[in-house]
């Protein structure tokens, strides 16, 4: 089966669209807001990009049923909430005069 990867970021919406043609719709309008490359560089990039390889990974080996479509839709709104906890994360630290550190690992402000 075809992949999004090895240059998600480099895709927009208009190419995986057109790059998944051949899928269910659904499927395709789900997938269409999985690009990060729009993201700054740092965590909440990272952890977009991460949430997009696993949505790409199960477009591979899942057929098109309405179950890869409600998963895809759950695993968008579960990106879009990581990504505005590690924004607000940063932003709250930053905004409290403390340097923030942010990793794959956590997101901490240093005291």
């Amino acid at each position: 089966m075809p992949t999004l990867t090895p240059t998600p970021e480099s895709m927009t919406r208009q190419q995986v669209r057109e790059y998944l043609a051949h899928r269910n719709r659904a499927v395709v309008d789900a997938a269409q807001w999985f690009t990060w490359g729009h993201l700054p560089e740092g965590f909440p990039r990272d952890l977009s990009a991460g949430v997009a390889n696993l949505a790409d990974f199960a477009i591979n080996v899942l057929p098109d049923t309405p179950e890869l479509t409600h998963g895809l839709r759950r695993l968008l709104e579960a990106k879009d909430c990581f990504v505005r906890a590690a924004i607000a994360a940063a932003e709250d630290a930053s905004s409290a005069g403390k340097p923030d550190s942010i990793s794959g690992d956590k997101i901490t402000a240093r005291d």
